[in-house]
């Protein structure tokens, strides 16, 4: 389970609602909030933990299909647009996380 979905749409919710300002995460914060969320989910039923990364792709999933264009170049608090948040926190984050099981089966 990765906190990836969770910035994403926090990022877009913020954009939304026209508070991109409070949007302080930056990406050294990416592997404490992904031990956090490691942790939580340790002694979970699987059942449950796959619960919960379901929904919170579901939350990224919505905030993207539902996203305003226009957002895409608002420069939230952390300096960052709301494109880029979605790029390094979706799809780059995603590619990292898989390159990181495959080296496992190697």
């Amino acid at each position: 389970m990765t906190a990836g979905p969770r910035v994403v749409a926090n990022a877009v919710r913020l954009g939304s609602n026209g508070r991109g300002a409070d949007f302080d995460y930056d990406q050294s914060q990416t592997d404490a909030m992904n031990a956090d969320v490691a942790a939580k989910g340790h002694g979970l039923p699987l059942a449950t933990a796959l619960e919960r990364e379901a929904a919170a792709y579901e939350r990224f999933r919505t905030s993207l299909a539902t996203l305003d264009d226009a957002l895409l170049d608002l420069q939230l608090g952390n300096g960052d647009t709301v494109e880029e948040v979605v790029r390094y926190d979706g799809p780059d984050h995603y590619a990292e996380h898989t390159a990181q099981l495959r080296a496992t089966q190697r």
